[in-house]
C-alpha cells in the first residue's frame, strides 16, 4: 500500500540576489570609509587615508632662498582621488639675515 505524500511547493527566493548585492555593496562602502592614520617624519605631517577619501594635515620643514628656514603648513582633502581642497602656505620661522 502506497501512501501518497504531498509535494511541498518549492520556495522561490524573490530578490535574494538583489538583497545580497545590496548587503555586499553596503559592506564595501563602509569598508571604503574606514581610515588609516599615517604619520610622516618630515616635521609633523599626519594623513588619514581611506579608499574613498583622504585628509592630510601638512606640516613640513622647508627652506626658501628668500624667506629662510620655516615650514609648509596646510590641509589637503581628497574625495574619490580628486583633490577638492588644498591650502598650502610657507611660514617663515627663522628669517635669513642679509648677506
Amino acid at each position: 500500500m502506497k501512501t501518497e505524500t504531498a509535494e511541498r511547493p518549492r520556495r522561490r527566493k524573490h530578490g535574494s540576489a538583489k538583497r545580497l548585492a545590496a548587503i555586499l555593496g553596503a559592506v564595501l562602502f563602509i569598508a571604503g570609509c574606514i581610515p588609516v592614520r599615517l604619520s610622516f617624519f618630515d616635521g609633523g605631517t599626519v594623513s588619514y587615508e581611506a579608499v574613498l577619501w583622504g585628509v592630510t594635515n601638512k606640516h613640513r620643514i622647508a627652506c626658501d632662498k628668500e624667506l629662510g628656514m620655516g615650514y609648509n603648513a596646510g590641509t589637503e582633502v581628497r574625495v574619490l582621488f580628486f583633490t577638492v581642497y588644498d591650502s598650502d602656505k610657507f611660514e617663515s620661522k627663522y628669517p635669513q639675515t642679509g648677506e
